[in-house]
């Protein structure tokens, strides 16, 4: 009835394309959250404990540079890496410790992550050279390949463990330098995409050093997918591939801020490049079973090497065909020559020459390479069965996303991730040495002793493990036993303080005064601004009967530290000790001004006034501290003696 021009096909399929591409997406996310839905109040554990419990430079948000100077110090893994330092900063904003908001960050970068493969993967379908074999398909094998990625258990480690983010943020960024570059191969904006694309980068490198590789990376698809050959893709592209270039300036900067990651990365630290590289060819391997067969798996594998080509011949030769079979690839099968390159490229920092002494495996390491290797597998399941492997694939997607789901539930405690850390990797004495703490917090201390001689078995020299038995052994009463572990520990390793200071408390309590003070002196040495050693000196000598010594020693600390109750405690202790009451109950008033439940000091206080001849306001403190500690009985004899004196003195005549 109406003369209305005739609509075009391509708006209309474009618009279609769009509202799929939508669905599909929002259908990964959804997949993604059903696989990770149980991980919101997992604890910290391994590195996230120092990367957020013990990293000061996460409680504040401004000023900003705070924040993005993570200490350097070893295994935080922050270090060197002050975007993740930020995003740690934004979570204690949000929550504090508690772990809800760090995991829910995590699961929102690994969302974004999926679906940026996702659209990397279907437009590198639609390219010419891929086009006439996937180009149809490349939705659903883009979702499919996005799926499988996302909800494999390889990765549950990346996500689940809070510091990780920097695997998955890194890898969000590259993938957006890839997924930029893309686009604009075919916008009128191109030059946009490719600023963003340098920008993603730059960012990246701020979140993971592998993102260094992305360069690389783009050049090689460009030569794969687009420009046909290197020459003709830098010819068209030079400037471009030069600002790419120019963001290895950035890394070289990172590096140097974070002392090669406190002191757990490069040559000269302890471990032998080629021990390191002969452990890699047994751990690449490994990473491609699990690919394939996700179990067992574990949160640390431990930091050992391979001494003797020997013992790693087989997997070695195995692992030297795959790379041979790779670069003729590259040369003669480029499409997957790339896959092949993007699996070696990415893994190469962390699993070549270079030692990363803390660890030298883990899995969060192929979260990225992992991506190519499901894209492969995927690609020739098609290639044999047509759609029809559309129904295999997803059915295996399901299976994985169970067993992504089960494996988080190892994370529901710090005591079962152990448990299960050390079951898988029995060899490995780090595990058992966390699974004693672990057992000991859990109040089971004789499980977690027994965990403790495992460790040391398994590793003799390990004076972190001598110095956690000693702890548990003093938590378990057991003093003398705990002193010898505590002194074994400082002579593994001289400048552990720690260590010191622990011998010189558990002399202390054992009433050998002299020797405790010699061990708080040796500590006082390695850390002569601790306001702890001074304090503790102030404890020994207090309690070797010098309280003149210790009044030194307790105003040291005071300067040093004046925001500290226990400090202004010792120092009231020893004023009274040397008659010297009044300043004694102006120090008893600061450290309850600090710490106002604090019944030890309101009885001590009490004692100071009672000298004083205050004793209204002394049996006002012993009463105050028998409501906060009943079974206090020190004062309760003291208020009972201060009532009767008071009873006395009311009971004379008035002079």
């Amino acid at each position: 009835m109406f003369n209305r021009p005739p609509m075009t096909l391509k708006p209309i399929s474009r618009i279609a394309e769009g509202r799929q591409v939508f669905w599909t997406a929002l259908v990964l996310l959804v997949a993604v959250l059903a696989a990770y839905q149980n991980i919101f109040n997992a604890p910290f554990v391994f590195d996230d404990q120092l990367a957020i419990q013990h990293n000061p430079t996460i409680t504040q948000l401004w000023p900003p540079w705070t924040a993005l100077s993570p200490p350097g110090e070893s295994g935080s893994g922050s270090a060197g890496r002050p975007l993740i330092n930020y995003s740690l900063a934004l979570n204690y904003a949000i929550s504090g410790y508690a772990p809800w908001s760090y995991h829910a960050l995590n699961l929102i970068i690994h969302g974004l992550a999926a679906l940026v493969l996702f659209g990397v993967i279907r437009r590198t379908l639609q390219q010419p050279v891929l086009a006439e074999q996937f180009g149809r398909d490349s939705l659903p094998l883009g979702f499919l390949i996005a799926l499988l990625w996302a909800v494999h258990p390889l990765l549950t480690e990346t996500v689940t463990c809070v510091v990780q983010r920097t695997e998955s943020l890194g890898a969000l960024f590259y993938l957006l330098t890839i997924y930029c570059f893309i686009r604009s191969l075919d916008s009128s904006k191109a030059n946009a995409w490719r600023v963003a694309a340098v920008a993603a980068v730059l960012v990246g490198l701020a979140n993971k050093e592998t993102v260094a590789t992305a360069p690389i990376m783009v050049l090689l698809y460009d030569r794969t997918f687009a420009a046909g050959s290197f020459i003709r893709a830098w010819v068209l592209r030079i400037k471009f591939y030069l600002a790419l270039a120019s963001c290895w300036l950035i890394l070289a900067g990172l590096m140097l801020s974070s002392q090669h990651r406190g002191g757990t990365v490069g040559f000269g630290l302890g471990t032998v490049w080629w021990q390191y590289a002969l452990k890699q060819c047994a751990v690449v391997p490994h990473y491609f079973i699990l690919a394939v067969w996700p179990h067992p798996l574990a949160i640390d594998y431990g930091s050992d090497v391979v001494t003797s080509l020997s013992t790693v011949w087989l997997p070695a030769v195995m692992l030297g065909m795959i790379l041979v079979a790779t670069v003729w690839a590259l040369i003669r099968k480029p499409v997957w020559g790339f896959v092949g390159t993007w699996v070696f490229l990415i893994l190469g920092p962390s699993s070549s020459i270079v030692p990363l002494t803390t660890q030298t495996e883990a899995e969060h390491r192929m979260y990225q390479p992992l991506a190519a290797m499901v894209a492969m597998g995927v690609a020739v399941l098609y290639r044999w069965g047509g759609r029809q492997a559309f129904a295999g694939v997803a059915v295996l997607a399901i299976a994985w996303g169970i067993l992504t789901f089960q494996r988080n539930e190892t994370y529901a405690t710090e005591l079962s991730v152990w448990q299960d850390d050390a079951a898988n990797v029995p060899g490995n004495f780090r595990a058992h040495e966390n699974l004693a703490v672990a057992l000991v917090n859990a109040g089971r201390p004789s499980e977690g002793l027994r965990e403790d001689e495992t460790s040391l078995r398994l590793n003799p020299g390990n004076f972190l493990a001598e110095y956690n038995w000693g702890l548990h052994l003093r938590d378990a009463g057991r003093l003398e036993e705990a002193l010898a572990h505590f002194r074994r520990a400082a002579d593994m390793d001289p400048y552990f303080n720690e260590a010191r200071t622990q011998a010189g408390i558990a002399l202390l309590k054992l009433g050998h005064g002299q020797e405790a003070i010699v061990e708080f002196q040796q500590a006082l040495r390695l850390t002569p601004d601790s306001p702890e050693a001074q304090n503790n000196l102030g404890n020994a000598y207090n309690s070797a009967g010098q309280p003149e010594v210790a009044l030194r020693y307790y105003q040291n600390a005071v300067r040093l530290k004046p925001d500290s109750a226990d400090i202004h405690f010792g120092l009231g202790t020893t004023l009274i000790l040397l008659g010297r009451l009044d300043e004694a109950v102006s120090e008893y008033k600061t450290c309850l001004h600090l710490r106002p439940n604090y019944p030890e000091a309101h009885y001590q206080l009490g004692l100071a006034l009672s000298k004083s001849g205050h004793l209204a306001e002394a049996i006002q403190q012993y009463q105050i501290a028998l409501a906060a500690a009943p079974d206090l009985a020190p004062a309760r004899r003291a208020l009972l003696n201060a009532q009767q004196r008071l009873e006395i003195q009311s009971a004379l005549p008035a002079p």
